[in-house]
């Protein structure tokens, strides 16, 4: 028996109703293999993707055209990514060898030869002039952009280092690795400062706070944990994923961390105290990625279950949900906020325009359930929808699926005022989260049922 977690998954909320689920903006095809990654510019006028077709690509994202095709000579791109400044794009093959590349010309810049394995991951320094890879063979390397050079080498580590990161001021870097360790180095001389111990499992992630004080680190063992930078030790063991955790993100000011876990949720978490603060439940699988908006208002997160979710940050409220056909990778805001991207399994990065009332209204959300519930919810075989129609009048309660598919009509007609019920036959449906809008001349409300088997 599979039972499905509690999901509160409201699509995108418009000035004039509710409109389930959101439609893209525009889709992105090309490619012809699973799409890994995609992001926006830093000036938010293109977008970069990364698939195992052995390309990346970078496209107008206000037209959808493809501008430039990056070709990888060897098997697929797992990630390419942005310089700070967007001039430039770094992308990480199936291979050893980094390419640096002329985002406005789509010329080849550099080959970064060095590594004698694949390499795993690459982060920018603040102000682009550098570059450091983590590598399958245990090492990262930091790199002249501008030269394509080698400047060092940091070892250490005794398995690969999955992920790389450097502070925001520049000053530092830090790897984390198969071997269930961080360090933390000093990017300027390559001297280790810190190991950091505590992880029982591979690491998946590491990043620094915003004022560089802290880092997070997040592990297979379910946990992530925050470093004192300074001194290298545990400041707070953040215990209640129960499976893998995915790349961490903290707010703009350093006071909440978000991580992203194969337990089907997104946790919130109080950096004063490391205490968890909420838990986003509503993705019905692995959640592979979080990210913040530009406000730190909304908390945007993709999983195996086909569909990305924007949350409202402080209250758990789902403004809207994105879905593709297959597994999502990624999904990043824009540097306005106003827009996402996501990368799925089925080939294509699509590109969303949020809600206009995420950013006009921020009581819009809440206010669109109030007034309508299913119970029990999660059910069976049968549920049963109130709803409130304080003036009466013309109504139409329909139920759809998470693609917007309309399933049935449950009423058409004409309501007196009060309070009404709808009992639902939900037996004939497989297990899975169910959208039920009813639509008056006055408002639009809706709700999710979630159905288990």
């Amino acid at each position: 028996m599979r039972i499905l977690t509690r999901a509160f998954l409201i699509a995108a909320i418009g000035l004039m109703g509710l409109c389930i689920p959101v439609s893209a903006q525009i889709t992105l095809s090309g490619h012809t293999e699973i799409l890994n990654f995609a992001y926006f510019s830093p000036d938010g006028k293109y977008v970069l993707t990364s698939a195992n077709d052995g390309t990346a690509r970078i496209w107008d994202a206000s037209t959808g055209a493809q501008v430039h095709l990056l070709q990888h000579p060897g098997e697929g791109v797992y990630n390419a990514i942005y310089s700070p400044d967007g001039s430039k794009v770094a992308m990480i093959g199936y291979d050893t060898t980094l390419r640096i590349w002329n985002a406005a010309t789509g010329e080849l810049l550099h080959p970064l030869n060095g590594h004698h394995l694949r390499i795993r991951s690459a982060a920018f320094s603040p102000d682009g002039a550098r570059i450091i890879t983590g590598s399958f063979d245990s090492t990262a390397k930091i790199w002249d952009v501008g030269t394509g050079s080698l400047i060092r080498t940091l070892s250490g580590h005794i398995q690969t280092v999955f992920t790389v990161a450097y502070s925001n001021d520049g000053s530092l870097v830090a790897t984390a690795s198969v071997d269930s360790t961080a360090k933390i180095w000093n990017a300027e001389t390559g001297e280790l400062l810190h190991t950091l111990r505590g992880h029982i499992a591979p690491l998946t992630s590491v990043v620094f706070s915003p004022n560089g004080s802290l880092l997070a680190t997040s592990s297979f063992d379910s946990t992530a944990r925050i470093w004192d930078v300074k001194t290298g030790n545990l400041r707070f063991n953040l215990v209640g994923h129960t499976n893998r955790v995915g790349p961490p993100v903290f707010n703009a000011s350093g006071t909440r961390l978000v991580t992203p876990g194969f337990d089907s949720t997104v946790r919130v978490w109080n950096m004063a105290d490391g205490s968890l603060i909420r838990t986003f439940r509503g993705h019905t699988n692995r959640v592979t990625s979080a990210g913040l908006s530009p406000n730190n208002r909304y908390v945007v997160s993709s999983g195996f279950d086909g569909n990305a979710i924007v949350w409202e940050m402080e209250t758990g409220t789902v403004i809207a949900v994105f879905a593709h056909s297959k597994r999502v990778n990624s999904a990043i805001f824009d540097p306005s906020g106003l827009r996402v991207v996501t990368s799925s399994y089925d080939s294509t990065a699509k590109i969303w325009n949020m809600p206009a009332s995420a950013g006009a209204d921020e009581g819009a959300a809440l206010r669109a359930t109030a007034g309508i519930t299913a119970a029990p919810n999660p059910c069976g075989s049968v549920a049963t929808i109130t709803y409130d129609a304080p003036h009466g009048g013309p109504a139409t309660l329909t139920l759809a699926d998470q693609l917007g598919r309309n399933l049935r009509t449950l009423f058409h007609g004409e309501l007196s005022p009060g309070r009404h019920t709808q009992p639902v036959e939900m037996g004939d449906l497989p297990a899975g989260v169910y959208f039920y809008t009813l639509r008056m001349p006055d408002r639009t409300m809706t709700g999710t049922v979630t159905v288990m088997r």
